[in-house]
């Protein structure tokens, strides 16, 4: 160390321990050196204040205080220069304390010599120069890792048991809209939690206490009143006594997330609704598919026998009676088809602000002079295609249920609009393809809905009106007939503010259709062709057989494909007209025509069944020239069909 130039400070109230020093440094291997003298322990700290030497010698007495207490005056002024402590008995108790309060090292003056005064010196200077190394080292790793935490993704912060934020990097200024410097100091959870939120934190509160690690989600609010769902994983710091002194926690924004997670549960909701609602429909489908024969065959022979009987015969009032019921039943069984999407529909090109219009005097009547029905037509409208008579159903149904929940009056809206359905929107809504469409909406002020009860509104027969009030097939109605004409139907309702209704068809680019004139009515028909009637159920081919021959029809009668197909091959004179049930077991309706046309092509097809079969139907439309008779029917609606088709040529045809 000859070449060293180390500074030395005594602190010592003698004058002549200071000279016996100095005269010691010259024996020893430190030629350059230098000594500097503080005669008082109030003199000496000033001088170290000063941060000019590189150890410190320092006398234990110093007047009425000691070294002990300058050393730890020091350090807690946080200077960190060496200090050797000098005593004049070898004490161990002093020795300790002086290191407890920051001593580098101590010696005993008496038992001094040169060679452990340089060994002293040079160690106490070694080490100062290691500890200046690592605490340069740590201070750049604090920065390193300073930054990398400042410009984190995660939001990294640092919060008091009391909830004062202690730190917080950038990330805040992204997920919550804060700079850091406007949440350092202030309360965390009253800031970014208020309100409701806040009685989470207050439970959180607690977790922290008892767990080193807490993972959580919980929406904060952001500067500018926005909600975000922040997923949290917090660690706790504890002091030497185990007590917590700090929440270490780090955040990450998954609002993207639970939004994608809740577009996905209520994608998962509808479809299972819509799986429900089609196998329902199924069923539904095939109940009235079974009660149109039953009722076909009750319809026609109220019919036939009101026919035979006088009119103030009190038997006729009976079968009267008994046909009003046939026909309400059949009302019923139609309203199960229109939900199960197996009606036959007759599509035109449509103006749905007309349809509003044609029909607004009538829904007026309807709803009575309490309450208000306002209509807002979209301008630039755009067409549709559907059936007009089904869509007046379904604007009628909602009219109906928007009356019935306002029993003390209020106001009823139908408004239309073109709507462009984005991807998102697409996302969010089974079945929906993104595009342009036709909204048709109709809203109340009424009583509105709870969720749960909106879970079940499109079911059949399922209604929260009084008994005997309402059949439960009114809405069901409007969903079979709205997804039968390729549209869909939403339902958005509070309650005790009211329910809005919203129907989507899709445009088209085509002309609005022109409505066809009425056709005359015949005085009688008298029929002389011959018939091939194919149909399982006995009632009704009974039924039809009857009416048929009562206009002159020669009837050859089957009961399944198989004796229609044998008749065919026995029958010597022509068959104009196979009259065939599309739904028998083996062999279709469809099926049997196409065998049968095989034969004898010039004969003519007429289908008749109680729903519409996907042989011949789909979407609700007939396949082309295809003939069709829906049941339950009635003896002259029969006759009138047949002669429609036996007389398909001629450009018009008259009914009885």
């Amino acid at each position: 160390m000859k070449s060293d130039n180390i500074k030395v400070l005594l602190i010592d109230d003698d004058v002549d321990d200071f000279i016996l020093t100095r005269e010691l440094f010259s024996m020893v291997n430190l030629s350059n050196y230098t000594l500097d003298w503080a005669a008082s322990y109030e003199e000496g700290l000033k001088i170290v204040e000063c941060r000019k030497h590189d150890v410190c010698l320092v006398d234990y007495r110093l007047g009425e205080r000691n070294g002990v207490d300058l050393i730890r005056e020091a350090r807690e002024s946080r200077l960190t220069t060496p200090m050797i402590l000098l005593t004049g008995q070898n004490d161990y108790d002093v020795d300790v304390e002086a290191m407890e309060a920051g001593a580098t090292d101590f010696l005993v003056k008496d038992e001094t010599s040169p060679a452990r005064l340089e060994r002293t010196i040079r160690y106490a200077v070694a080490l100062n120069i290691e500890r200046c190394r690592a605490e340069e080292a740590l201070r750049a790793e604090r920065e390193y890792f300073g930054h990398i935490i400042s410009a984190a993704p995660t939001v990294i912060v640092g919060i008091t048991p009391e909830g004062t934020t202690t730190f917080v990097n950038q990330a805040i200024r992204q997920v919550a809209g804060y700079e850091p410097d406007e949440l350092i100091g202030r309360d965390w959870w009253r800031v970014l939690y208020p309100d409701e939120e806040y009685r989470q934190v207050e439970r959180l509160l607690k977790d922290f206490e008892h767990g080193a690690v807490v993972n959580y989600e919980m929406e904060l609010t952001t500067k500018n009143g926005e909600k975000r769902c922040v997923s949290w994983n917090s660690v706790n710091r504890l002091n030497e006594h185990n007590e917590l002194v700090e929440i270490i926690g780090i955040g990450n924004d998954i609002t993207e997330q639970v939004l994608s997670r809740r577009r996905l549960e209520t994608t998962e909701d509808q479809l299972r609704q819509s799986q429900k609602l089609e196998s329902v429909g199924m069923l539904a489908g095939g109940i009235a598919h079974d009660f149109n024969n039953l009722l076909t065959v009750i319809t026609g022979y109220s019919e036939l026998m009101l026919r035979r009987l006088d009119k103030v015969d009190p038997l006729a009032r009976n079968v009267e009676e008994i046909k009003k019921a046939a026909e309400r039943a059949t009302s019923l069984t139609r309203q199960l088809l229109a939900f199960s999407r197996k009606q036959v529909l007759q599509p035109k090109v449509l103006d749905l602000n007309s349809v509003v219009a044609n029909i607004e005097k009538m829904l007026g009547r309807l709803v009575g002079e309490d309450m208000e029905l306002r209509t807002s037509p979209g301008a630039g409208l755009g067409q549709v295609k559907a059936d007009p008579g089904q869509i007046e159903q379904v604007i009628l149904n909602l009219v109906v249920n928007a009356r019935d929940a306002m029993p003390k009056g209020g106001k009823i809206t139908i408004e239309t609009a073109n709507v462009y359905l984005d991807n998102e929107y697409a996302r969010e809504h089974i079945a929906i393809q993104p595009g342009w469409y036709a909204m048709l909406a109709v809203t109340d002020t009424g009583c509105g809905m709870d969720a749960e009860t909106q879970k079940y509104i499109f079911e059949p027969f399922f209604t929260t009106k009084e008994q005997g009030k309402g059949t439960g097939l009114g809405l069901s109605t409007v969903y079979g007939i709205v997804k039968q004409s390729g549209g869909n139907i939403w339902a958005y309702s509070e309650v005790g503010v009211g329910t809005t209704f919203k129907i989507y068809l899709p445009l088209v680019n085509e002309q609005v259709s022109e409505p066809e004139p009425d056709a005359a009515r015949p005085e009688k028909v008298v029929g002389t062709e011959t018939i091939l009637l194919a149909e399982d159920e006995e009632m009704v081919r009974n039924l039809a057989r009857e009416s048929l021959k009562m206009h002159g029809y020669t009837v050859l009668t089957a009961a399944n494909a198989g004796e229609a197909l044998l008749i065919c091959q026995q029958h010597v004179g022509t068959i104009h007209l196979l009259m065939t049930d599309v739904v028998m077991p083996r062999m279709s309706g469809k099926e049997l025509a196409e065998q049968l046309l095989r034969l004898r092509p010039e004969t003519r097809v007429l289908y008749m069944s109680g729903y519409a079969a996907d042989a011949i139907v789909h979407h609700g439309i007939l396949d082309k020239d295809i003939a069709f008779i829906g049941k339950p029917f009635t003896p002259d609606a029969l006759v009138l069909k047949v002669v429609e088709v036996l007389q398909q040529d001629r450009s018009s045809f008259s009914s009885l």
